[in-house]
Order: C-alpha cells, then sequence, then structure tokens
C-alpha cells in the first residue's frame, strides 16, 4: 500500500476522533463571559467639624428697647454625627444621617436701668435621608454628591419663650444637600471631606419666633464599608 496512502488514512481517523469527542462543530466559539455583577454592601460613617448657623447675624441686634446676643457658639461651633448607607452599585447609594448643631446660648437685655436679663439655650440636629451619587476620579478618589430631605429639631429654653417676641421650639422638613471626595486608603476603610447644607425656616405658622437657621456643615468624615 502506498506510504502516503496510509498517512492521509491515518489523519482522517485522528481528525474523526478530535471531531466526535469535541462535540459536531469542531470550530465552535466559546460562550462570551458574563459581565460581572457590581457588588452591594453597607457602609457607616462618623463624622467631626465645624457647623455654620448664622443666629448672630440673623437674630442679634437691638429691637427697641430690647437687646438679644449670642454669648456662645453665635454664629456656629463644633459638629458631630454619623450615618448609615446601602452602596447598591458603584454609582448608586441611599444614605440615612444625623448631624448635631452645636448648643447656642441667647441672652435678652432690656435696655433699662434695674430690667433683669433672661439668658437661654438652643440646641437643634438634623436627620436625613437622601440618594448618593458617586463618581471615580482616581483608582482610590472618587468624587460624591446628596440629594434628598432632612428634618430640624429645635429645642429653646422656656425662659426664651416670650410670646410672639420669643424663641418657640419647632421642626421643619426641607431639602437636604451634600457634596464632597472620598478617599479609599484601605480596602474596608476612606477618608471623606465633605460640605452639606439644611434648610431652616423663618416664619412658621404665622409666627416668625418660631424660627431656626439654614446651616452649612464642614466635616471630616471616617468611613467603612462591609464589604
Amino acid at each position: 500500500m502506498n506510504v502516503k496512502l496510509l498517512l492521509s488514512l491515518a489523519s482522517t481517523i485522528v481528525f474523526a476522533q478530535a471531531v466526535l469527542a469535541g462535540g459536531s462543530d469542531p470550530l465552535q466559539c466559546p460562550a462570551p463571559a458574563k459581565p460581572a455583577v457590581e457588588a452591594s454592601y453597607f457602609y457607616a460613617t462618623g463624622s467631626i467639624g465645624y457647623a455654620q448657623a448664622p443666629w448672630d447675624d440673623i437674630a442679634g441686634g437691638t429691637y427697641g428697647i430690647a437687646t438679644i446676643s449670642f454669648p456662645k457658639n453665635a454664629n456656629g461651633g463644633l459638629t458631630w454625627g454619623g450615618n448609615i448607607g446601602y452602596q447598591y452599585r458603584s454609582w448608586l447609594g441611599l444614605e440615612l444621617g444625623a448631624l448635631q448643631l452645636p448648643k447656642v446660648t441667647m441672652k435678652v437685655t432690656i435696655n433699662s436701668p434695674g430690667m433683669p436679663v433672661t439668658p437661654g439655650a438652643i440646641s437643634s440636629y438634623i436627620i436625613y435621608l437622601a440618594a448618593k451619587l458617586s463618581h471615580p476620579l482616581t483608582h482610590n478618589l472618587t468624587l460624591f454628591s446628596k440629594f434628598g430631605i432632612g428634618y430640624q429639631n429645635l429645642t429653646a429654653d422656656k425662659s426664651l419663650d416670650q410670646g410672639d417676641d420669643g424663641v418657640h421650639s419647632n421642626s421643619n422638613f426641607g431639602p437636604f444637600f451634600a457634596a464632597g471626595l472620598a478617599y479609599q486608603f484601605m480596602h474596608n476603610l476612606s477618608a471623606n471631606l465633605q460640605f452639606a447644607r439644611a434648610t431652616g425656616q423663618s416664619i412658621h405658622g404665622g409666627h416668625e419666633d418660631k424660627f431656626s437657621t439654614s446651616p452649612n456643615f464642614y466635616t471630616l468624615d471616617l468611613q467603612y464599608s462591609f464589604k
């Protein structure tokens, strides 16, 4: 038998075995890989910084025979707070948080000899619910913004309750906004610089005495991600 014929027959047998072992289509391409699903995770954040709440700029001064002053934290002071959130996608999350405003001391002085001075304190805090949008700038630096609704609760001492001329405890809802930069320095930890603004009120129910400022917050945050 011709040697070339034997080699051709052997090649045919090898090819047939490869076809049987690999399926009906030996040139079939592998199925495309499925896109990776982004991991979702929870996170928790602690915040500390400065809150700008301009009580003296807005309400301080002399009104007729009375002078209103703010001896402590007149236009701002130390703030602290935190939040918990759920990162649904790399660019989208939902966050619930709270920020404590600095305690303000207020003094009402009647400009007449022998009249008493009325001191008091004002405390308030913000609770907010916001959507968080993120955009990576580098491998470990991310720009973020938050849009949502805030609830401000203000408690004033009874000594400041002087009818329509005093300051009453009150609460209000309003828009909440924040923006900042996050720097991830470990797999689960990031340091954030954030600016936030909440909404106060000047008139509530027709009474100007139910007043709260629209504070600005400048905070340094430490965030831990459960991933």
